[in-house]
């Protein structure tokens, strides 16, 4: 499977602008699939709060792979299976037309074993 390459958000802001950053406001900042904000909140007795988030959706592109790649055999072992199902059906089918043959060949067998033991009891007497 190919190697994802990482990829890094950068986000520089001084800290005297992210001190008087209101309520609600955020910085962000965003590289091909990273992401990082920087934002603050008001939590009990006043006492600001600095939250960063970071995400990296570098996964996703693997999970998507995995997940074709998942239905792609699925499909194929399904086709496999009703392959084997439908010859699995066809030699059913010819073991069946043949049966009847093989049948009445055991059967002449005995009826010819049968005419021979009838004539010679009819020649002994």
């Amino acid at each position: 499977m190919e190697r994802v390459e990482a990829d890094t958000a950068t986000l520089r802001v001084g800290l005297d602008s992210v001190l008087l950053l209101p309520s609600g406001a955020v910085y962000h900042a965003q590289s091909g699939r990273a992401q990082v904000r920087v934002s603050t909140e008001t939590g009990v007795g006043g006492v600001k709060t600095l939250v960063v988030t970071a995400t990296c959706d570098s996964l996703e592109r693997q999970v998507v792979e995995l997940l074709k790649e998942k239905r792609r055999l699925e499909q194929a072992l399904s086709g496999r299976a009703s392959e084997a199902h439908s010859n699995a059906v066809e030699t059913t089918v010819k073991r069946k037309l043949s049966m009847p043959w093989w049948l009445l060949g055991v059967l002449g067998v005995i009826g010819v074993f049968g005419m021979v033991r009838v004539v010679r009891m009819k020649n002994r007497e």
